[in-house]
């Protein structure tokens, strides 16, 4: 919904706005994550994004959806010039081109397109990660997975996200001891 709200605006900053929270929505990355992104960390051809900053590790890849890729693609199609793109600048920039976006921005934005959109006024942008990561464990079962994912180096701290959902007891021993 929110997307979709964003998508229908005629806000100067609703392109940027969308593949910003489509970022957060569909790789759970952190907030800072996002925020330190230059349009070279992109790559879509392979559908990666090359995090250079994050939390405990000093780099890594991010694995990305065809449809981030696609709303990626259009963002940077409608607001840089292909043919003369200085791939140094931010990905998500402030009120200058060549400054990134601040936390402060953020969060401000955030809370006009939740406005708009009526969606819950409790959720921040870390709702977008614990979700991420919420989803990818039902369609996964696998909370390794979903580690790597978020870029987590102890399976503790994934539990924290996921342990309203782990303990399927019922279906696990259904499926190894039949019904």
């Amino acid at each position: 919904m929110l997307l979709n709200t964003i998508s229908e605006s005629t806000d100067t900053l609703s392109k940027r706005d969308k593949a910003l929270f489509a970022m957060y929505a569909f790789t759970g990355i952190r907030k800072s994550e996002a925020l330190a992104l230059r349009i070279s960390d992109y790559d879509k051809v392979s559908k990666i994004i090359h995090l250079p900053i994050t939390k405990g590790t000093s780099k890594r890849f991010q694995a990305i959806p065809s449809i981030l890729s696609h709303i990626l693609d259009e963002y940077l199609e409608n607001n840089f010039d292909s043919r003369n793109i200085n791939s140094s600048l931010p990905l998500f920039s402030g009120e200058r081109i060549d400054t990134h976006l601040s936390c402060r921005q953020v969060s401000y934005r955030f809370e006009k397109w939740k406005s708009i959109s009526f969606i819950r006024k409790n959720l921040t942008v870390h709702s977008f990660r614990a979700a991420y990561a919420l989803l990818l464990y039902k369609k996964t079962k696998d909370p390794l997975l979903v580690s790597y994912a978020l870029g987590h180096s102890s399976l503790n701290t994934t539990m924290e996200y996921i342990s309203e959902d782990f303990f399927d007891l019922h279906s696990v021993l259904d499926t190894a001891f039949g019904n």
